[in-house]
């Protein structure tokens, strides 16, 4: 089945196999297709084959849909940083981290300025 996808799909490279869950579900091989945006994604184009007999059933090829649907399908590597190697992966994951440091700075502000309140308070009332 993999060897006869690219058949189907013209370059079709087979990334991920999906067999059936249920009785009345195909084998599904999910993949990609050569073309020239390098945001699509690995599983953007998907070839059927029956279950039980291997017959192809149909196909579903990336580069033949509409502009929107190739527009989300780039979303999938742009999502997860898989666009540009391990420099992407590094540069979302400080993203997704600086939260966790604007949080603790936040605190690390409201602490010393608390702390500070407190010592003038304190200070104003040995003074009187």
């Amino acid at each position: 089945m993999v060897k006869s996808a690219s058949s189907h799909i013209s370059g079709f490279n087979t990334t991920y196999i999906l067999f059936p869950t249920e009785p009345n579900e195909s084998i599904i091989l999910f993949g990609q297709a050569p073309t020239v945006n390098p945001l699509l994604s690995d599983y953007g184009s998907t070839v059927n084959f029956h279950a039980q007999t291997g017959d192809y059933l149909g196909h579903y090829d990336i580069r033949e849909q509409s502009f929107i649907t190739i527009l989300v399908d780039t979303f999938r590597k742009l999502h997860f940083g898989n666009f540009a190697g391990l420099f992407s992966k590094v540069v979302y994951a400080t993203i997704g981290l600086s939260p966790l440091l604007l949080g603790g700075t936040g605190i690390y502000l409201w602490y010393f300025r608390r702390r500070k309140r407190i010592h003038q308070r304190n200070s104003v009332k040995i003074t009187s």
